[in-house]
Formats: C-alpha cells, structure tokens, sequence
C-alpha cells in the first residue's frame, strides 16, 4: 500500500498469515520511499522482493530484515515486478529504465534457505541448465553503431554463480563424468557473490585464444568446482543441446575429429613458418659477421637467402608487390575449412571434407619441401660455416 500523493512516504508492507484476520508490518528504517509492488519467490516464501520508489529491496528471512540491491539495478521507481516461473529470473518493471531482467536467482534462493552458506570460504550455487544453442545473425544492419539501443542480454552457455565471504583469488575446474578435466581457468573472488559464464567450450584462456572456434562440449551431466586456497566447493551442471534443432552424436563425433585435426594442421604449418623465418634470418646473421674476404661463403649464403625467400613467398606470403600479385599461395588453403565445419550442424559435408583434403596436402607439400631445403641447401651452408670456424646457422653444433 502506498498514499505518497497526499505526502505519505512511508514504507507500507504488511503481511497476513490467516486470510486477512490479522496483518503484521514488515517495513523497516533501511526502505526508503514508498512501496510500489512486493513480490514473494515462488519456491522459497522467505525470499522476498520489494519494488520501491528508489529501487530495489531484498528480503532473506520472510520481511524481518531488508537490504539493497544495486547490482546492474539503479534507485529508480521500481513499479511492479515478477519471478518467471521457468527460466528463475526476475524481471523488474521501472519507471523511466524499461525492462530490467536480473538472470537467476537460484543464489538468493539458497542465501533464503541457508544462512550459513554467508559464511562459507566458498559455496558453488546450483546453476541453472545450460543450451548449447545456435545464434543467427539478426536481421536488419549488421553494425548500427550507436543508433540503435541494445541492452547487455544474458551471454549464452552456462551461468555459474559463487559465494565468498572474503573473496580472493580461486581457480574454476569443470569436469566431465568420466573425471576428464574439460575447462580451467583462475578467477579472482568478490567478496559475496561472484558470477561468471563459461561459453561451453573446452580448454582454458589460452587454448581459445589459439584455436578459438572450438566447437561446445557435448551434452551430458558436469561437475563445476570453484577453489579459493585450500578450501573448495562444487556442483553439478546438466548440459543440453538445442531443443530446437536435434543433433545426432554420431554426427557430433565427426565434427570434433574433423576440429581436432585440422587444429593439429595449422599447428603444424605455423610451426614450419616460424621455421622458415628463423632460418632466413639465420642467414642474415651470418651474412653481417663473415670476413670480407669470404667471396665463397657469402657467395653462397645470399644464394641460400634467396632461396629461403622464394620458398617463404610460395608457401606464406605471396610475391611482394603493390595491389594484387596474384598467384597462389600453398598455406591459404589450411584455415579456409574451419569456418566451414563451425558454420555446419552436424558432421563435415563432402564440400567441406574436400576442402579438408586440400589443407591436409598444403601441409604435407610445405612440411616437405621445408625439410628439403633443410636437408639439402641449409645443412651443406651449415657444414662449411663450421669448416670455416664460423658459428653455423642455428648456434653451435
């Protein structure tokens, strides 16, 4: 209840617990303003929600103690507010900023149900399921800049959430069900509750930075720890596919091999180039300490340079030029089949199987004629620089 148009700012909130017979008040000094709207959980009847003239109330123990909530809420008219019944989260009807949609609350539900996890080193909530779903582009501009408004949503994957009574820093484990460890990676603790999103994809920080497009792990049941020193927490965390488009784990299967080889592919012809590029600038080294009555040595090591170049220009770069040279070059062919089996459902089609045949002798022609040259030209240049008394290509034999 509210009178604030003849002057009442006070917090009226008052619960019954006979249908009415009587009425008990649970407004306290820390509610500031008027009350628009409450809201009880519908799981747990301590939690409780309060929708003020300026912001958002939050109860842990059915309305005898109130505390603010500021997280992603600003002290604007909270008008009415509900819990979804499915998804967990509830969503906020302001004054002057729209929707606000708070994304699960499954924590505050088990802060209601048990006080003592307030005073845990660390306590994993439950988290809520998570989809492995597919994205399509929206439709209508692909970049608006800023003229258009679009409110930070919910990232997608699974929503994992931490209580600290001290924070710190800690380390995210995620297992699967035969104990294989599938991501890792550290997170530093706020003291209360910590949230942070795990896009589904194995490995840790650096193994997405280097093979990013990584395909999510399969569905199935995941265990989540959370560690702060020696202390730790965990829970489980069910996976799903995309309800909306099936997808058979045969199919899965095939497309995690096809992911893992070709990630294994241009490992290996990243390693052959920065090979390649160490040998020629091997070459320089040696080309700036040689006496200068060496003809023959220098003779050779710009022969060599030459040939480290042109082999560099056909394999990587491309001939060096101004607009378009033109030609083609062996290692363009490596990266093209990733975005095609990202971009498919289920397993590589015979397109895309192709194209992975194409990368796989890319590779085999530039790790071969990489050893060619090493076997042949640099290993003769590197026996006459030793015979000479000079460091060879590389360092000392």
């Amino acid at each position: 209840a509210e009178d604030h148009r003849r002057g009442d700012w006070t917090p009226h909130v008052y619960v019954t617990e006979d249908y009415g017979l009587t009425w008990a008040s649970l407004s306290s000094e820390n509610i500031d303003g008027f009350v628009h709207a409450i809201e009880e959980d519908p799981e747990n009847p301590d939690l409780l929600f309060l929708g003020t003239e300026f912001g958002l109330r939050v109860s842990l123990d059915r309305g005898d103690s109130w505390m603010r909530y500021t997280s992603g809420v600003p002290a604007v008219p909270i008008r009415d507010l509900i819990v979804h019944p499915r998804d967990g989260d509830l969503v906020l009807g302001t004054h002057g900023r729209a929707l606000i949609v708070l994304d699960d609350i499954r924590p505050l539900r088990e802060l209601a149900s048990d006080s003592t996890v307030q005073n845990a080193i660390v306590h994993v909530f439950s988290p809520p399921p998570a989809y492995d779903v597919n994205i399509a582009e929206a439709i209508g501009y692909r970049s608006t800049g800023h003229a258009m408004q679009q409110a930070e949503t919910r990232p997608n994957g699974a929503l994992i959430s931490f209580w600290s009574v001290e924070g710190g820093q800690g380390q995210v484990t995620v297992t699967s069900e035969s104990m294989d460890t599938v991501y890792s990676r550290p997170i530093s603790a706020n003291a209360g509750v910590t949230r942070f999103s795990w896009d589904l994809r194995p490995g840790g920080e650096a193994d997405l930075m280097r093979f990013p497009e990584q395909m999510s792990v399969f569905p199935g049941t995941y265990s989540v720890t959370v560690s702060i020193g020696d202390v730790w927490s965990g829970s489980n965390l069910e996976v799903s596919g995309d309800p909306r488009n099936p997808r058979d784990i045969e199919d899965l299967l095939a497309k995690r091999e096809a992911l893992v080889m070709m990630a294994e592919i241009i490992q290996s012809v990243d390693e052959a180039r920065e090979e390649l590029e160490r040998l020629m600038l091997g070459v320089e080294r040696v080309l700036e300490t040689l006496d200068e009555n060496e003809d023959g040595l220098r003779e050779e090591g710009q022969n060599l340079r030459e040939a480290l170049r042109a082999l560099n220009q056909r394999l990587f770069t491309g001939p060096e030029c101004q607009g378009s040279c033109g030609g083609d070059i062996v290692a363009s062919v490596v990266d093209q089949p990733i975005g095609r089996i990202t971009g498919e459902d289920g397993a590589p089609s015979e397109n895309t199987r192709t194209m992975i045949n194409q990368a796989v002798t890319a590779a085999e022609t530039i790790r071969s004629e990489l050893a060619a040259i090493t076997d042949g030209s640099v290993a003769a240049y590197r026996a006459a620089l030793i015979s000479a008394g000079y460091t060879p290509i590389g360092g000392a034999s």
